[in-house]
């Protein structure tokens, strides 16, 4: 069975409460308890936060057309250069530059909507 966000204006709210029992789950089955200093990242950074921001991200990615999404997974995922791409995908380096800065304007878009 899948679990479903009941309202997805509280996605945010919904995947914290997920990330905070699971994380209880996991520090209960070691038998101890969950050390204070785990409840943030050493930045400050909120598990939870992170694992929203994550997922906002993923689904921001997913509502990109596939050449976007390619284009982003060969410079970021893999951490190619322009060069490397324009030469994977035999194209002018400054079609892979234009492209990337457009594809990270969509992104952008999308993530500004969530």
């Amino acid at each position: 069975m899948q679990a479903r966000c009941p309202a997805p204006e509280a996605r945010r709210s919904w995947v914290a409460a997920i990330a905070h029992n699971e994380g209880r789950r996991h520090w209960g089955r070691t038998g101890r308890e969950q050390p204070a200093e785990l409840d943030a990242q050493a930045d400050g950074t909120d598990y939870a936060d992170e694992a929203v921001r994550r997922l906002d991200l993923a689904s921001a990615l997913s509502e990109l057309a596939p050449p976007d999404r390619t284009l982003l997974a060969l410079r970021y995922d893999l951490d190619q250069t322009q060069a490397a791409i324009a030469k994977a995908l035999d194209v002018p380096e400054g079609t892979v530059k234009v492209r990337l800065h457009r594809a990270r304007g969509r992104l952008a878009e999308i993530l500004a909507r969530e």
